[in-house]
């Protein structure tokens, strides 16, 4: 297994030497790889985890908790009015706006269209009401939602995710 092999390849790291296929020589500088892994291997009742990594001065937080959202919008107008509103929800810490050019089968065509990726950086627990302000307020018949999870990233940007991802509680 992947992880498996990782492990060994980690043990081998420690002992100074790393064989694969039969080819001895320096080990790979797979960390992250290996604590990628490792959280498959040990998550508990779907809740999150969270492992601390130090490389040098640099901390960094692996943690599936966070997430990467992407939607597209036919117009730089209707994507910004679409970007403005999932901040001001809270719904997402960020979104960015790219402009691109799409090809798709759409009723049977090809399309070939302008479009705007939204990129939002978010907390997975708050897909599930990004996924129905995207539905509420999108133009299209089936908007895309496909959301990609982050592995992790510097313990001040993820605090910074959570702090503008906040719930707000409605007894307030």
């Amino acid at each position: 297994s992947f992880f498996a092999d990782s492990f060994k390849e980690e043990h081998a790291a420690k002992a100074g030497f790393w064989e694969r296929g039969g080819v001895r020589g320096t080990p790979p500088r797979r960390r992250r790889i290996y604590f990628a892994a490792a959280w498959e291997e040990i998550r508990l009742d779907g809740e999150f985890l969270e492992i601390e990594v130090v490389r040098g001065d640099a901390q960094m937080m692996e943690s599936d908790a966070y997430c990467v959202a992407m939607t597209t919008c036919g117009s730089t107008k209707t994507a910004r009015e679409l970007a403005r509103g999932i901040v001001e929800a809270q719904l997402a810490a960020c979104v960015q706006l790219l402009e691109m050019q799409s090809f798709f089968r759409w009723e049977g065509a090809i399309q070939d269209d302008d479009e705007v990726l939204l990129l939002m950086k978010t907390r997975r627990d708050r897909v599930e009401a990004l996924e129905a302000f995207i539905d509420a307020h999108h133009e299209y018949d089936v908007p895309e939602l496909v959301v990609l999870a982050a592995q992790g990233g510097s313990r001040e940007y993820l605090a910074w995710i959570d702090a503008q991802t906040v719930v707000a509680d409605p007894s307030e």
